[in-house]
């Protein structure tokens, strides 16, 4: 029995992830076909390096700034964020409880019209605030950018650490 209820588990897990897996259209604004000039993805790559420099200062008033009001970011291991206000939150939460020193490198970025993506890797040392031993973390993390009044911003986000998940059985 309860191995069937696994099987019935795991079935539906893949078929969600599945169906969010799926292709999603982009606005006619997006024109997917158009190619961006070097010098528009080298704009974007400045912007998108400036905005990691911003992150590592570990002001989240600065940060929230690069964010786009609808934004949604999803952290691994906690609920989505939904909005500026709401991600503004959750950076002050981190950057009051940790102290950080991170090593970023941007792998790659793709710009279509009024919509971007950007790569990168990243590893990290969080060093508690209230003491105790620092964190080592190594990951990736994908941003989707959009352009609002002219200026990039992100749209949404997501990473995770190379580190594996825990299993339970």
């Amino acid at each position: 029995m309860n191995r069937m209820l696994s099987v019935i588990g795991l079935l539906a897990c893949l078929v969600l992830t599945l169906s969010a897996c799926a292709p999603v259209a982009l606005p006619a604004s997006a024109s997917a076909g158009q190619a961006a000039s070097a010098a528009e993805v080298e704009q974007f790559k400045k912007h998108v390096l400036e905005e990691e420099q911003v992150f590592q200062s570990g002001d989240a008033n600065r940060i929230a700034e690069y964010y786009a009001d609808d934004a949604i970011s999803n952290p691994p291991g906690v609920p989505v964020s939904t909005g500026k206000t709401a991600i503004k939150a959750d950076l002050q939460a981190y950057f009051d409880t940790y102290s950080l020193k991170r090593d970023f490198k941007l792998i790659s970025v793709d710009v279509a019209g009024d919509y971007a993506t950007r790569y990168g890797e990243w590893s990290q040392t969080l060093t508690p605030k209230a003491g105790g031993d620092p964190i080592t973390e190594t990951g990736r993390c994908v941003l989707g950018w959009k352009k609002v009044n002219g200026e990039w911003k992100v749209a949404w986000e997501i990473w995770n650490t190379y580190e594996p998940v825990a299993q339970t059985q």
